[in-house]
C-alpha cells in the first residue's frame, strides 16, 4: 500500500472520528478538535467522548498523525459537519425508517462523511464506499456494513458517480 493511500485512509478515519466528536460536542474549540485529530489513541475522558473509535491492534497508526493528515481530516470533517442537514435529508429519504437521530452515532458519522465525500467527487466512488463500509465493519454494529453500503451505493448512483448496474462493495 502506498504512503498516499495510507494517508488518505488515515484522513477518512480521523474525519469520521471528528464527526463523531462534533456530533457529541458541536461547540468544541479548535484547539481541542486539532488535538483529537492529531492523536489517534486519545483516551476517553480527554477531549473524546468515547473510546469506541480508538484504533485497535489490526490498525497501524503513528503516535501522532502528520500535519497534512490532520489538516485534511479537519477540513473534511468540518465540511461534512456543515453539510450534515443535507446529508441527513438524503439518507433519511433513502431509509425513512432510519432517520439520522435513530442511527447509531458511528453510522451517522460515516454516512455524513460518505455523502459529503461523494458529493465532492475528489476520490473514486467505489474506493470511498469500500473504505467507509470497512470502517463501519470495524466500529459499527453487525448490521452497519450492509446499511452503510446500501445507502452510500444509492447516493453514489443518484449523484451519477456509479452506473446504475455497478455495485461498489459486495456484502
Amino acid at each position: 500500500m502506498s504512503e498516499e493511500t495510507t494517508q488518505t485512509q488515515w484522513v477518512r478515519y480521523v474525519a469520521m472520528r471528528l464527526l463523531f466528536l462534533l456530533d457529541a460536542q458541536p461547540d468544541i474549540d479548535d484547539t481541542a478538535l486539532r488535538d483529537a485529530a492529531k492523536h489517534p489513541a486519545k483516551e476517553a475522558g480527554d477531549v473524546f467522548p468515547s473510546d469506541v473509535l480508538l484504533p485497535h491492534d489490526a490498525m497501524e497508526f503513528p503516535d501522532e498523525f502528520p500535519d497534512r493528515v490532520v489538516n485534511r481530516a479537519i477540513e473534511q470533517a468540518c465540511g461534512a459537519f456543515d453539510a450534515r442537514e443535507r446529508s441527513d435529508r438524503i439518507t433519511g429519504a433513502l431509509a425513512p425508517d432510519w432517520p439520522a437521530p435513530r442511527q447509531a452515532a458511528v453510522d451517522r458519522a460515516i454516512l455524513r462523511l460518505g455523502v459529503y465525500e461523494l458529493s465532492q467527487a475528489k476520490s473514486p466512488a467505489p474506493v470511498v464506499i469500500n473504505e467507509l463500509v470497512e470502517m463501519s465493519r470495524t466500529f459499527g454494529t453487525e448490521r452497519s456494513p450492509a446499511f452503510v453500503n446500501a445507502l452510500l451505493d444509492k447516493v453514489a448512483r443518484d449523484l451519477g458517480r456509479l452506473p446504475a448496474s455497478e455495485s461498489s462493495v459486495s456484502g
